[in-house]
């Protein structure tokens, strides 16, 4: 009974701790940035565009209030201001240091003239000096920026056996596609396009030559039953260079040779 009762007693000794230390340290600044400054920050990054002296000063401007006062909304939205910034995720580590994860969008092709379409589906802008190169280029609506990508990505797979790789896929405001070839080949699809529309054009590639493939100047695919083929004019043929025969050269004569009699 004795130690049941201790045990209440060590309870409420402690739930008063709880409750009393917590105000005693406020009303004596026990938790002031002065006491528990952050010393130390931890950044964890597999990107590349993003550097870690870029987050340490943006993350500086807003860690003022030390360990315990550091609002870590504010710390994640100062790094999510980079637009190449994805995902932040802060935690303390006591007593002194913040750890910071940060992944970075991954520009999968771009969307229009002035934007990046990354790995998420999400439309990002930075200054095109900063854009990957070859990149594909898509353009539509930007509500059907994940269909366009699709249907890229399934027609680049197609072309790929046959060499050929899709550098351009297009949606127009009425839903047809328009895609274009490295070649310089131009596909036409009608609105809602299907893939077996392609398929059925594919293996006229197989019976023609590469350099009958770098004729090809459209395809128009619009048809029901069928398609038709804009070619390219041949190359025209290399003419041999006319020679044009030299005049025959003047003797010379030598200064001290006799001169012929008149």
């Amino acid at each position: 009974m004795q130690i049941r009762q201790a045990l209440v007693w060590i309870g409420w000794m402690l739930l008063g701790a709880a409750l009393v230390l917590p105000v005693l340290a406020w009303q004596g600044n026990w938790f002031n940035a002065s006491h528990w400054p952050i010393r130390s920050l931890r950044v964890e990054s597999e990107g590349r565009s993003v550097s870690v002296a870029e987050i340490r000063a943006r993350v500086a401007a807003v860690t003022q209030t030390g360990f315990f006062g550091v609002n870590l909304a504010d710390v994640r939205a100062a790094v999510m201001q980079n637009p190449w910034v994805e995902r932040v995720e802060v935690r303390r580590q006591f007593p002194d240091r913040l750890v910071l994860r940060v992944d970075e969008r991954q520009p999968i092709a771009s969307f229009g003239q002035a934007e990046l379409l990354s790995s998420r589906g999400d439309l990002f802008a930075v200054p095109k000096d900063y854009w990957p190169e070859n990149l594909p280029k898509l353009d539509g609506p930007a509500s059907e920026r994940v269909r366009v990508y699709n249907f890229w990505r399934e027609a680049e797979q197609r072309f790929q056996r046959y060499g050929l790789s899709v550098v351009v896929a297009r949606m127009s405001g009425r839903g047809a596609y328009e895609l274009e070839l490295n070649n310089g080949c131009l596909l036409l699809f009608a609105r809602q396009p299907r893939l077996d529309v392609l398929d059925r054009f594919l293996p006229a590639l197989d019976v023609l030559s590469v350099s009958e493939r770098d004729r090809l100047a459209k395809v128009d695919l619009r048809y029901a039953n069928g398609y038709v083929v804009v070619w390219r004019p041949p190359p025209k043929p290399e003419t041999e260079p006319t020679v044009t025969p030299a005049e025959p050269a003047a003797p010379v004569v030598p200064p001290d040779a006799p001169k012929e009699p008149a």
